[in-house]
């Protein structure tokens, strides 16, 4: 079966509370993709004079002081059926919404870009990781503790973690190459 309807919001993650690069972020996922409904997520050491800044441009919520934390707080507050990350100051390109369509089989797909010669998931960068919101409620958050082991950052190892769990769920991870998302 093949999704004939890419239904996503983007979720900015922005940790370092960088207002021009939210800006240029939420300005390309509007331009190119008026229905995404992009939501911004900072972590907890934002002031109440950023986040309202911020929501000049798009809602904002909070989360912790982990990325995964943020990306569990966006996957919870998306509107559409699908989530995708961006990291603020990455600027969307047009038709990313059909190179990721022709990939989608079912919502139990997880998309990745392919960026920096990074071809697995635990490595691959979070712009363009696609994940429907079903699924992420099924598969369950993102670990979000510190995880320091030999070899892994902590993002690399709740990434890892989490992918652990969606494979039982049965989701296939599948890994694109030329998303553009810059």
């Amino acid at each position: 079966m093949q999704i004939k309807d890419f239904d996503f919001s983007v979720i900015v993650l922005c940790p370092q509370r960088n207002f021009g690069g939210l800006k240029a972020t939420v300005g390309t996922a509007k331009l190119w993709y008026p229905n995404s409904d992009p939501i911004c997520v900072v972590a907890n050491d934002a002031t109440k004079e950023e986040i309202n800044e911020f929501k000049t441009l798009c809602p904002v919520y909070k989360g912790k002081d982990t990325i995964t934390s943020l990306m569990n707080v966006g996957m919870k507050r998306i509107k559409n059926k699908w989530g995708m990350f961006v990291m603020a100051g990455a600027r969307l390109t047009s038709c990313i919404d059909k190179k990721i369509l022709a990939f989608l089989e079912d919502e139990k797909d997880i998309i990745y870009a392919i960026i920096d010669n990074k071809h697995e998931f635990t490595e691959s960068s979070l712009n363009g990781l696609t994940i429907n919101k079903k699924t992420f409620e099924e598969v369950g958050e993102f670990p979000t503790g510190a995880m320091i082991k030999e070899g892994f950052n902590d993002l690399e190892f709740a990434k890892l973690l989490w992918a652990l769990d969606a494979i039982d769920k049965k989701c296939k991870f599948k890994a694109i190459l030329g998303l553009k998302i810059v």
